[in-house]
């Protein structure tokens, strides 16, 4: 009987929750379902409630307008997702609700509101809001900046939904008499009545043409022309302007054409002028001729012929010459302030004839000529004899003339090279070595002789330049000439330096010379390094500092331990740790260096505690202390290097004597100092001196490299290496019995001196370079095999030791609760004891871990550090997903996202786990819960911090899916495609004509989504389109919810069709209107179209120009329902050439003028007879290749000629 009771009320409670789905039309009990109808009253009051919800919540202001789509899901009640349409002041936006209700409770909660957008949305920029906008983003622009910007319109406008709304505008301004575009960025808050200028930048891209003939424009060139006159004494006139452009800076520059007349001749200007009009502001920083070159003109001409006289006659009043003045070959003319005349001269010197260069400058309304310019037609000088007696007397003559005109006391000492070239007489051209006081020098001499009239002249007198000669800095003059800059600098820049030594210095002969000097100052407590130039004129008491900079780019070392650097270490720690939110603690500063620059760069060694371990960082703080300024602008780990020094320099001299005594004593060695070969210094604590030291070891002589560490502070050194320069060494066998004698020596020597505890065990690679006939060893060098780490075995005993010590040093750290399992991989690297790197993996509560640790150890000390202890980061790793702890974070997703959405899942198992080491752990985990009846999957993240007690649900979220392909040739697939042209059509009021379905796909949503690529029929062309059509079959609905070009490429077509034709005919026309031509459309070649927003044509098209047949590419942009067209691009196909009729006139026109040309360059006397071949090829202009037949004297001949 009980048996018989339980089944009825087991059937009982299975049939009636199948009865209640069955009453609610066939509801997926659990799953989203999508809403028939959105527009049903009770939706509509849905998303009402949620828009009102959301107003008072966010204190917002949207109005709710309609419900685009809808989906409900069955819960414990219902959940309501809602695509909503809502007015935000004058834009409409799209947001995604969620409503949870219990109608029987009368219940209803908004538990989930946000914007359907993740970037700009286009607006419409004439609507009066955004009108207003860009008002107040202009109003506000001009008061910070003290503009007089007005706004005109708006070019483009797009919103961005933010917490309130961000307004992206394309704003064209008027300022003063251009017109120019800014991009702006307002904020606005409508429900705080709050707007904000974010940011207002000028449209980029350069310089701007606007109308030359306005008004304001008319002004600037005005201006400029006056402007000019003041500054250059000219007495141009302003006659118009031909060309301008403005551009966008914090101000405008204007770019002029001027036209002015100067005297009785026009020429052009470019001008640029700088305006603030609102400081009532011009500047002219440019104004110059538009210079084109040298203009050829007729040498034969009267007025140049009175030119080249004039030319003659002055310059035989300059040099007292005699030459007679026969033609003008050549001639040109440049443009300038009045004109230059350039002339090929040919001239008599007593018996001989010359050619010369003259210019003359002439300015005729002033009656003004100028011989700016007379030299040979020069071919080249030749190397004459410099101990000649003559050149030795020509050389005497240069150094006595050159002492006269400088008062100088150069003496001539002997000429080095010399050339002569034939001139209206002779030029020398010497290089002379001469005396200056205790210094030789060499100078560049020219000078001019006439022989038959005993005239010489000095034409030029300068040093050989080219390279400063290094001289002793420690010199008196040398130590007199820097203090002398020091005090110099002092005096402009009210500085406090102080001269100590001349570090460097070179002099270079000028007229006078220049000292240039690298000088060593202190600057308070610190030594800075400053290049100083002196130009130094002796025998006039003359001297000038002509530069005077610090040393950029090189640090000098200062005391780490002075007070104010221990302060900058301190502050430079101290920033770093707010900026990383680091506790490091600051120890001391190890090395120290200043860099002058506008201020001081400090670049400190600091050595810090972070935690149990110590590490050095390299700080750079920059200090004005002048404004009490200080900045950390660099903050990183340490690096290292070796800087050349001078070999010769005493201090260097005594390390080297010092190391060689050092190395005597302890080998007990007689080797003898020569010299220090080369040279590095390394900043240490203190420096490291790397040597190269050429010793005598009785009669030979050989090379040590020796390393001294010395701490000048402390009057500290110490010889840390000293080993043999060879020459190579030689390969032994490493088993020979005195190999292993040798390198148990070294072990036994290696455990003295370090206190270690290493047992040898046998030689793997052995080569010799030894002194044996001496009974002399010597431990030199005993150190690890740099390069890497060597693996060994993880299971070693000692090895298992080092990580459980690694676990529990970092639980202590951390506060962790760590279990140590295993090491997983080790590796050890010799260095002053054994570091450790372990690959531990390690039990974390539930999940297993991996960890990398690096343990140093000295175990003749007792002494183990972990100096590294990091999560192996990088991949999740599975773990078990039917784990107690698992299980626990399963449950406390479900929880918590039930909390947050109100909904009621119930959790039932974790399906798959993974979990990853972060600052705690990431679990990743599908969950199996149950909603209503239906069972679900879900991917949840949640990151735990065990030993803080804390869990967060970081995502929730369920497992998605996609589209799916069908037959697009499937009749109702066609219908749906034809139903979306048709559809396009009536929206767009366009003619698409259906072709067909190329491709096509299915979503299951509530109805069925169909997404298809539509072949269609525009006019001539075809195109391509995606449409997306939404259909609920048993309501007779479908809806077009995307329609879009497939954008990209272009498709070739008809070009014989007739509506291209005229689109070929247009792009001529349209040319011949702007370019003032007269080309005729023959036909198209060849024609694609492509989709914008309306059509791309893009059409070869033959046309004729005159007797030539020519191909262009030409771009038309049409939108036939607006009934526009534009040409976009017109341009000719350049590369080939055109076979033409050789016999057409104009052919035989241009080949006439081809046989004229030749024959005048050449002076040859051909005569034309026909033309064989032609061919044209498309240039600016037209290219001309003909095959021509001549006739030249008795014979016919071929020519190729292109014109």
């Amino acid at each position: 009987m009980n048996q018989r009771l339980c089944c009825l009320i087991v059937l009982f409670l299975s049939v009636v929750p199948l009865l209640a789905a069955g009453d609610r039309k066939g509801a997926l009990v659990g799953g989203w379902k999508p809403i028939e109808d959105p527009k049903e009253k009770h939706v509509m009051e849905i998303g009402q409630f949620a828009v009102t919800e959301y107003n008072k919540r966010s204190k917002s202001a949207l109005k709710f307008e309609s419900v685009e789509k809808g989906e409900t899901q069955v819960v414990s009640g219902t959940n309501y997702r809602l695509i909503l349409v809502v007015k935000d002041g004058p834009s409409t936006k799209k947001f995604e609700a969620i409503v949870w209700e219990k109608p029987w409770e009368h219940f209803k909660s908004l538990t989930s509101f946000k914007p359907m957008f993740r970037g700009w949305t286009p607006i419409d920029p004439t609507e009066k809001h955004v009108m207003e906008i860009g008002q107040f983003a202009v109003t506000e622009y001009n008061k910070r900046s003290k503009s007089a910007l007005k706004f005109e319109s708006m070019e483009k406008a797009w919103t961005q939904v933010v917490s309130g709304t961000n307004y992206r505008l394309i704003l064209v301004v008027k300022d003063g008499p251009s017109t120019k575009k800014f991009v702006d960025v307002v904020w606005e808050k409508p429900w705080e009545h709050f707007n904000s200028l974010s940011s207002f930048k000028p449209m980029p891209g350069g310089w701007t043409p606007i109308d030359p003939t306005e008004k304001h424009v008319m002004e600037i060139g005005q201006f400029a022309v006056t402007e000019y006159n003041k500054r250059s004494k000219s007495a141009l006139k302003f006659e118009s302007v031909e060309k301008a452009w403005t551009q966008v800076v914090s101000r405008t520059n204007y770019r002029l054409i001027l036209v002015v007349k100067d005297g009785p001749s026009t020429k052009k200007f470019e001008a640029v002028v700088w305006e603030k009009p609102w400081e009532h502001f011009k500047s002219l920083t440019s104004f110059k001729p538009m210079f084109g070159g040298w203009t050829p003109i007729d040498p034969t001409e009267k007025h140049v012929m009175e030119i080249g006289q004039l030319a003659v006659t002055e310059y035989n009043k300059r040099s007292k010459s005699a030459l007679k003045f026969e033609s003008v070959e050549k001639a040109w003319t440049q443009v300038s302030s009045g004109t230059n005349y350039r002339l090929i001269l040919v001239v008599k010197d007593g018996p001989s004839t010359k050619k010369l260069l003259a210019v003359v400058w002439e300015k005729p309304w002033e009656h003004f000529r100028s011989l700016t310019s007379f030299k040979p037609m020069l071919g080249g000088w030749t190397p004459i004899d410099p101990t000649e007696k003559h050149v030795m007397e020509i050389g005497q003559f240069a150094v006595t003339e050159y002492n006269k005109r400088s008062k100088s006391a150069l003496k001539f000492e002997s000429v080095e090279k010399a050339w002569t070239q034939v001139v209206s007489g002779t030029n020398y051209l010497l290089i002379l070595v001469v005396k200056d006081g205790p210094s030789t020098k060499k100078f560049e001499a020219v000078v001019w002789e006439k022989p038959w009239e005993h005239f010489k002249s000095l034409t030029s007198f300068k040093p050989m330049f080219g390279r400063l000669t290094p001289i002793d800095p420690t010199e008196k003059h040398v130590m007199e000439i820097g203090q002398f800059t020091v005090t110099e600098y002092n005096k402009w820049s009210k500085s406090a330096l102080k001269f100590d030594s001349v570090e460097k210095a070179w002099i270079q002969v000028v007229s006078g010379t220049n000292y240039r000097l690298i000088l060593v100052v202190k600057d308070g407590p610190s030594t800075k390094k400053f290049e100083a130039v002196v130009w130094e004129k002796r025998w006039e008491q003359f001297k000038s500092l002509t530069s005077f900079k610090p040393m950029l780019g090189g640090w000098t070392p200062i005391d780490p331990t002075e007070k104010h650097v221990m302060e900058i270490g301190q502050f430079a720690l101290t920033e770093y740790n707010k900026r990383s939110k680091s506790t490091l603690k600051f120890k001391s500063v190890e090395k120290a260096w200043t860099q002058v620059v506008f201020g001081t760069n400090y670049r400190l060694i600091l050595v810090v505690k972070d935690g149990p371990s110590t590490k050095k960082f390299v700080a750079v703080v920059w200090e004005k202390p002048w404004e009490h300024f200080k900045s950390l602008t660099s903050f990183k780990p340490v690096l290292g290097g070796w800087t050349p020094i001078d070999t010769t320099e005493k201090h260097v001299m005594e390390i080297g004597q010092f190391a060689l005594t050092e190395y005597n004593k302890r080998s007990k060695s007689a080797l003898k100092f020569k010299s220090v070969e080369k040279a590095w210094t390394q900043v240490v604590s203190g420096t490291n001196y790397r040597l190269i030291l050429v010793v005598k070891d009785e009669p030979s002589t050989k090379k040590f490299e020796a390393i001294v560490w010395e701490k000048r502070w402390e009057h500290f050194k110490s010889l840390t290496s000293f080993k043999p320069m060879f020459g190579g060494w030689t390969p032994i066998d490493p088993t020979e019995k005195h190999v292993m004698e040798i390198a148990r020596l070294a072990v036994t020597e290696y455990n003295k001196r370090s206190k270690s505890a290493l047992k040898f065990e046998s030689v793997e690679k052995a080569e010799t370079q030894e002194k044996p006939w001496e009974h002399f060893k010597s431990l030199t060098s005993f150190k690890p095999m740099p390069g890497g780490r060597t693996p060994i075995d993880p299971t070693e005993k000692h090895v298992m030791e080092i990580g459980q010590f690694a676990v529990t040093e970092y639980n202590k750290w951390s506060k962790s609760a760590l279990k140590f399992e295993s090491v997983e991989k080790a590796w050890i690297q010799v260095v002053s004891g054994t570091n450790y790197r372990l690959i531990l993996v390690v039990k974390d509560r539930p999940s297993t871990k991996k960890f990398e640790a690096v343990v140093w150890e000295k175990p003749w000390e007792h002494f183990k550090s972990l100096t590294s202890f990091k999560p192996m980061f990088g991949r999740l790793t599975p773990i078990d997903p039917t784990e107690k702890h698992v299980m626990e974070i399963g449950q406390f997703a479900v929880t918590e996202y039930n909390k947050r959405s109100k909904s009621a899942l119930k959790f039932e198992s974790v399906e798959k786990a993974w979990t990853q080491v972060s600052s705690g752990t990431n679990y990743r985990l599908i969950l199996v819960v149950k909603d209503g009846p239906s069972t679900k999957k879900l991917l949840a993240v949640v990151w735990e911090k065990p030993w803080e007690h804390f869990r967060s649900l970081t995502s929730f979220k369920p497992m998605l899916g996609g589209w799916t392909p069908i037959d697009p040739t499937e009749k109702h697939v066609m219908e749906i495609g034809q139903f979306a042209v048709t559809e396009y059509n009536k929206r767009s009021k366009s003619t698409l004509k259906f072709k067909s379905v190329e491709k096509a796909w299915t979503q299951v949503v509530f109805g069925t989504n169909y997404r298809l690529i539509l072949v269609v029929k525009d006019g001539p062309s075809t195109k391509k389109f995606v449409a997306v059509v939404w259909e609920k079959p048993w309501e007779h609905f479908k809806s077009l919810t995307s329609f879009k070009p497939m954008l990209g490429g272009w498709t070739p077509i008809d070009p014989t069709e007739k509506h291209v034709m005229e689109i070929g005919q247009f792009a001529l026309t349209e040319y011949n209107k702007r370019s003032k031509s007269a080309l005729k459309f023959k036909s198209v070649e060849k024609a694609w179209t492509q989709v914008v927003s309306g059509t791309n044509y893009r059409l070869i098209l033959v046309v004729k120009d005159g007797p030539s047949t020519k191909k262009f590419e030409a771009i038309v942009w049409e939108k036939r329902w607006e009934h526009f067209k534009s040409l976009t691009s017109f341009k000719p196909m350049f590369g080939g050439w055109t076979p033409i009729d050789p016999t057409e006139k104009h052919v035989m026109e241009i080949a006439r003028l081809a046989v004229t040309e030749y024959n005048k360059r050449s002076k040859s006397a051909l005569k034309f007879k026909s033309v064989e071949k032609a061919e044209t090829q498309v240039v600016s202009g037209t290219n001309y290749r003909l095959i021509l037949v001549v006739k030249d004297r008795p014979s016919t001949k071929k020519f190729v000629a292109v014109v």
